[in-house]
């Protein structure tokens, strides 16, 4: 009678090749942005399958700060980028963020800009008492007053309103 190996017999059986196979699941952490596949979109939540053992809700309160319009254009089977905010809420879900995901993608272009010395030009969409507001993407940037050129400094706060 042969006796044959563990280790031969898992090589030479399918079983084997899947036991074999690297193991790639990956636990979702927070701060984590991951690709994920829209499975369902509700009027108070999308579902979407982020290759965990649970899929990953978007909150009603996100697809507020996207807005109506970011929401229309979605549909099933779009491919997302989500970032992870609860990986295990008390239910069990994992709550992930559509909003969250876009403005660090922004963060990152403004980086490599940075990173490079590149110049950005942008419109401007308002001001406030302290400066200038530049939309970047999703990011709201901000230019102070004293990085304004051409701007008088001894203005009252009214004339400087007035100037911006």
């Amino acid at each position: 009678m042969e006796v044959r190996s563990v280790e031969r017999d898992l090589a030479l059986s399918p079983l084997g090749d899947f036991l074999t196979e690297e193991y790639d699941y990956r636990r979702p952490y927070r701060g984590e942005v991951r690709k994920g596949v829209i499975l369902s979109i509700e009027p108070d939540k999308i579902i979407v399958d982020i290759g965990a053992k649970r899929e990953g809700i978007v909150p009603h309160r996100d697809l507020e700060r996207l807005g109506k319009k970011a929401v229309s254009e979605m549909e099933v089977g779009d491919e997302v980028s989500v970032y992870i905010l609860e990986p295990q809420a008390p239910d069990g879900s994992v709550i992930v963020s559509l909003h969250q995901a876009r403005l660090e993608k922004d963060w990152l272009r403004a980086q490599k800009l940075f990173e490079k010395g590149e110049l950005w030009e942008g419109q401007i969409t308002g001001y406030n008492r302290g400066g200038l507001i530049v939309p970047f993407g999703e990011i709201r940037g901000f230019l102070p007053i004293s990085h304004i050129e051409n701007l008088p400094r001894r203005l009252t706060h009214d004339q400087r309103m007035a100037e911006l």
